[in-house]
């Protein structure tokens, strides 16, 4: 089984896409069976290539996380919400 890790802006004005795949990782289970996984998220994971700046841009706001069975796209039944705070 491959788990996938999704990543949407909650907000409509901010420039990514909905549902990037930010990280994913294989696992075998036995019927029954359950294990902890960790994916680690970098900095680059919530943020965007900017065309105008020609470098990696972060803006502000609510992500949602979705996890699930990448043979299952249309049910990531694992979320989170994070908030991304403005650069100081």
């Amino acid at each position: 089984m491959v788990l996938i890790l999704r990543l949407r802006p909650d907000a409509k004005d901010l420039q990514q896409a909905v549902r990037t795949l930010r990280g994913f990782d294989r696992v075998s289970l036995k019927p029954g069976e359950t294990k902890h996984l960790t994916i680690k998220l970098e900095e680059r994971s919530f943020q965007y290539w900017g065309e105008a700046a020609q470098k990696w841009v972060t803006n502000a706001g609510d992500r949602t996380i979705f996890v699930g069975d990448a043979d299952a796209l249309d049910h990531l039944p694992l979320t989170a919400k994070v908030e991304i705070k403005a650069a100081q």
